[in-house]
């Protein structure tokens, strides 16, 4: 819920409930004045009531005071994630090599180190580059443009390999 609807909405809350306790300890004081309640034990009632209100009236405030809070201070959840959105685009190439990095074996390590060196490499000297089996090459860069690493393109008889723009 939006933290400002959920203040607004506490802070009317807690005037109504402020303004009804508030007659209520007015209410009480004065039936207790005119009844003499206070110089004896018998209205102890009326006595009991005052304490509980002025509890109420307590509690009402810190509600007032949360409300405000909510109201005036507090950001919201949108500007939360327009920040952690931010953060992940602010990520530098190198940061965003090095969790490539943890994520790959070696052979696609060095498979994805070619491309970067090279763009438009060619599976052929791909392969020579870096050792593997046309096999093993092929199923690695399937993987990779499943993933929208690389972008494949017919390049005469073979496929030439490019990262992706975005990557």
């Amino acid at each position: 819920m939006n933290q400002k609807k959920l203040g607004v909405t506490v802070l009317i809350l807690s005037l109504l409930i402020g303004f009804v306790l508030i007659d209520f300890i007015s209410e009480t004081q004065n039936s207790g004045e005119e009844d003499g309640c206070f110089q004896d034990e018998d209205c102890q009632k009326a006595a009991v009531a005052l304490t509980s209100s002025h509890l109420g009236i307590g509690i009402i405030f810190s509600l007032f005071s949360l409300a405000l809070y909510l109201i005036v201070f507090s950001k919201s959840e949108d500007f939360w994630l327009k920040k952690l959105e931010q953060q992940r685009q602010d990520l530098t190439e190198e940061e965003k090599w090095n969790i490539i990095k943890l994520m790959l074996d070696e052979n696609e390590l060095k498979v994805i180190k070619e491309i970067k060196k090279q763009p438009g490499i060619t599976q052929f000297t791909l392969r020579l580059r870096t050792d593997l089996s046309k096999s093993k090459l092929s199923d690695i860069l399937s993987r990779f443009e499943k993933k929208g690493l690389i972008e494949r393109h017919v390049k005469g008889k073979t496929l030439a390999v490019f990262l992706k723009p975005s990557f």
